[in-house]
């Protein structure tokens, strides 16, 4: 059974002056913290953005522990500066003769 291996959230900054923390907080479905993720925001040049990419793997072995709504939450010098949510889903496909794929 093929599922992904990870969970991918990008945020993009503009008009970055200093360097900057910038840490993402993954929330399970049973509402603890599952991983802290942190990152060094600076710009190079003036008037660059800059992207930055976070990502959860999904344990294969504990899956079904991963499966339901998740939050995450961002941080600026540990400053709360926005929360989203995402659902990790167990979900099945059909075959064109109506068979049940799993995935």
């Amino acid at each position: 059974m093929d599922t992904d291996a990870q969970v991918v959230v990008q945020f993009e900054f503009r008009r970055i002056t200093g360097v900057h923390p910038v840490t993402v907080v993954w929330h399970a479905p049973n509402k603890k913290i599952a991983q802290v993720s942190e990152h060094l925001l600076f710009a190079d040049e003036e008037n660059e953005s800059v992207r930055m990419w976070f990502w959860l793997d999904l344990n294969q072995e504990d899956r079904q522990k991963m499966l339901g709504n998740w939050k995450i939450q961002l941080l600026i010098d540990g400053d709360y500066i926005l929360e989203d949510t995402f659902a990790v889903h167990h979900m099945e496909l059909y075959s064109s003769d109506g068979q049940a794929l799993e995935i």
